[in-house]
């Protein structure tokens, strides 16, 4: 089984940027128009576009970049899109890995969810501590954002978040 990976260097407000700017023009640019009214390099801005594309914030057409009606939503915070967009993150790894663990263990750590991954032949880089970096640095960005996970930062461990 190939686990979908989500991408390392994608950042909640950056992609949060590009849903707006798409606002603001139409719903629908250019790449390259995007990486201009953004302001972002277009190598920059390809990590938050593909996990844009992936939770369906966004579709690709072509070169145009459109926003979605999930998109639009959650740009506006409306009721109910946070938590669909968790739904969604839900099916990436390093998330699956981490809210699978949050099930069996009251807490866990970032290393912990590389081991588990591990196991499956999944990982985010080779080197077994910067892989649990990269495990923190998108958790951090948008576990917690998305009501998927919390983190106790003094132990830097995670748990289930409390319903």
């Amino acid at each position: 089984m190939i686990s979908k990976i989500f991408p390392h260097d994608a950042r909640f407000t950056r992609v949060m940027s590009i849903l707006s700017v798409l606002n603001q023009n139409s719903g629908k640019l250019s790449l390259s128009d995007l990486s201009e009214e953004s302001g972002t390099q277009v190598d920059e801005l390809l990590p938050q576009v593909n996990a844009a594309k992936m939770l369906g914030l966004i579709k690709v057409k072509e070169s145009d970049v459109v926003i979605t009606k999930l998109g639009k939503a959650l740009h506006r915070k409306d009721e109910g899109s946070e938590s669909e967009v968790g739904k969604k993150l839900a099916g990436f790894e390093p998330f699956m890995a981490a809210i699978a663990l949050s099930k069996r263990r009251k807490n866990f750590t970032a290393e912990q969810v590389s081991d588990f991954m591990a196991a499956k032949d999944v990982y985010l880089h080779v080197d077994e501590h910067e892989n649990a970096n990269l495990i923190t640095t998108i958790l951090l960005q948008w576990a917690i954002e998305f009501n998927l996970l919390a983190y106790d930062g003094e132990r830097k461990v995670w748990s289930r978040k409390a319903q």
